[in-house]
């Protein structure tokens, strides 16, 4: 069954744990409680993607939308368009673009040299998919990351009983991992690993050579409980129960422990949604605050996608729409007819949120009086700025510039300055 655009918000979902995209542009949401993976396409219709709505286990081979599926949690996509994902039984499944059920691991019983005849995996969370088709899965229960190679192999990637704490540099499985309630991974471009370690509030990271590192978590004695906007991802405890990689690097997060999502930028935390409240402002449609945000995604245009379980909604955070312009400096200046202002003039394009975007052209225009503006249109840089140069005309008086962007909704900004004739006083320039 498929809905339009319009009924979109009406689909009732029951506790939305993960989403995942695909290179055409589709959402794939884990539709838990309904038992259902439900698929969002291009044009904003959704479709059931896979179960028929009752609990079960599928059989290998068999259509994916007409069989049962037990609680999906976990969901990522390969390159070819092929959909991941687990459930409560420990079984790691794929579904081909071709709408059919293709077991990886059944029942949690592969190949398991430490413990035979038993189960291999305790109970899994997290899974991703790397550039070679090799499937990564966190057991939570066991506290170990798990490759499975494109031909099945099973093999143990990280995580070790035997060591006594994490160690940068060395191969992952010779350290421990210490999972609590939820352990995501993200995979970047480079294959790069990632993974979150609630227990001591660490995010961790494994080459594609598997070699440890840390990315965020606290390095001194004095540790933050909570994670805070603009706060160095090395202060606080990291909880996360949803991970994400941008194409840029970036690292994304929602907050094990408060309605936040966070950005790690440069070793920076930028908060882009929530505002750390366990109650809503409003009613959970109408309300910008995320209760229960639990695994998300990062899109190629930067936007990004969280399932909000408590609220049943899938929120998507648009991180590359211009809504704020600020002047940050170069303003109010002065200078003699035919120089140029000593100060560039300099502004910052961000998004709701406050975070910078960058590679959006910003246009300077002379609103009144005699100057010229060079380049007349900058893109911004990686932070967002972008700065241009002013030289004055031949006549003396008041100018105004005008800046704006082209699509959002950041308002123009306006600069001002002063051209003074020569043999005037000195002009007084701005700060």
């Amino acid at each position: 069954m498929v809905a339009t655009a319009a009924q979109r918000r009406r689909q009732f979902l029951q506790i939305p744990v993960d989403v995942a995209l695909d290179t055409k542009g589709n959402l794939y949401i884990a539709d838990r409680n309904n038992y259902r993976i439900r698929k969002v396409d291009s044009h904003g219709a959704i479709s059931t993607y896979a179960g028929n709505g009752a609990p079960g286990y599928p059989t290998d081979g068999s259509s994916a939308a007409g069989t049962t599926i037990f609680h999906p949690s976990r969901l990522d996509t390969d390159a070819a368009g092929s959909l991941y994902f687990n459930d409560e039984s420990a079984d790691v499944r794929k579904i081909t673009p071709d709408g059919i059920i293709h077991v990886i691991v059944a029942n949690g019983h592969g190949p398991n040299p430490q413990n035979p005849g038993h189960p291999l995996f305790t109970g899994l969370d997290g899974i991703v998919v790397d550039s070679h088709g090799n499937i990564f899965v966190a057991d939570l229960g066991a506290n170990r990351i798990f490759k499975i190679s494109p031909t099945g192999t099973v093999t143990r990637w990280a995580g070790s009983s035997s060591g006594i704490a994490w160690v940068d540099g060395v191969t992952a499985t010779t350290v421990p991992l210490n999972f609590f309630a939820a352990a995501p991974l993200a995979i970047d471009a480079a294959d790069n690993l990632y993974v979150a370690e609630n227990l001591f509030g660490y995010i961790r990271k494994i080459t594609p050579a598997g070699i440890t590192a840390t990315v965020a978590g606290p390095t001194g004695l004095l540790r933050a409980i909570h994670p805070v906007d603009g706060q160095s991802a090395n202060v606080p405890e990291i909880g996360a129960r949803g991970l994400a990689a941008s194409a840029n690097g970036d690292i994304y997060f929602s907050s094990l422990y408060t309605d936040e999502v966070f950005r790690i930028s440069n070793g920076v935390l930028h908060r882009i949604a929530g505002d750390g409240r366990l109650v809503p402002a409003g009613p959970p449609d109408d309300s910008t605050i995320l209760l229960d945000g639990f695994g998300l995604k990062v899109d190629s245009q930067g936007s990004v996608y969280v399932a909000d379980a408590e609220n049943n909604l899938i929120r998507k955070i648009s991180l590359s729409t211009p809504s704020l312009l600020t002047i940050v400096s170069g303003n109010s200046q002065s200078a003699y007819t035919g120089q140029q202002l000593a100060l560039p003039l300099r502004v910052n394009v961000a998004n709701a949120s406050g975070v910078g975007i960058a590679g959006i052209p910003v246009s300077f225009s002379i609103a009144s009086g005699s100057a010229q503006v060079s380049p007349s249109v900058a893109a911004t840089d990686a932070s967002g700025l972008v700065s241009v140069t002013v030289q004055l005309g031949s006549t003396p008086g008041p100018i105004s510039i005008t800046v704006s962007v082209q699509g959002g909704s950041a308002p123009p900004a306006t600069f001002a300055a002063t051209a003074v004739a020569l043999g005037s006083a000195c002009p007084v320039q701005a700060p």
